[in-house]
């Protein structure tokens, strides 16, 4: 029961999820992802792609709806690290089946954003060069497990001409 064993119960569900929706075994990656999320609301993540193999498999009006509310849940956990961008471009398809035009205008505006934090999200891996250990994903699950949502490193100060930091 400590938490070390949740998040890692939650990541390997999370994980596994992610491999089963690769290889099209949707229901499995939808009840792996939904055990996830319940272990581990805030994972940005796993609400992602639960929200993703939702929309994949919706059948009702309700499913949609699941499927949006998660893909809004990973864009609100990502809002600080921009680590999901696809979240919004997930969100807008989801969007533009709805056959009302504030549903249009909504999934305008999520295309828009999908290419924003995209921008986002390449700039700040081209300023962080290669300089980020490997794993940052998974050492940002803890530290979200120990409360801190919103920290990411500084910047490195690079010499001019490495890491295309100038001319």
């Amino acid at each position: 029961t400590s938490p070390d064993y949740q998040l890692m119960m939650a990541e390997l569900k999370r994980d596994n999820g992610i491999m089963a929706l690769y290889f099209d075994m949707f229901d499995m990656a939808r009840k792996n992802l939904r055990q996830a999320v319940s272990l581990r609301t805030d994972d940005a993540r796993a609400r992602y792609y639960y929200g993703q193999v939702s929309k994949l498999v919706a059948r009702t009006d309700a499913d949609r709806e699941l499927a949006r509310t998660e893909l809004n849940n990973a864009i609100k956990l990502d809002s600080s690290r921009h680590f999901i961008p696809e979240a919004q471009l997930q969100r807008a398809l989801l969007l533009i089946d709805k056959p009302d035009s504030a549903s249009h205008d909504e999934a305008v505006q999520a295309l828009k954003d999908y290419v924003t934090s995209y921008q986002t999200a390449r700039v700040e891996a081209w300023r962080y060069g290669a300089t980020l250990p490997p794993n940052m994903e998974t050492l940002y699950d803890y530290l979200r497990l120990l409360g801190d949502t919103r920290w990411k490193p500084d910047y490195p100060n690079l010499p001019v001409g490495v890491g295309g930091g100038g001319g």
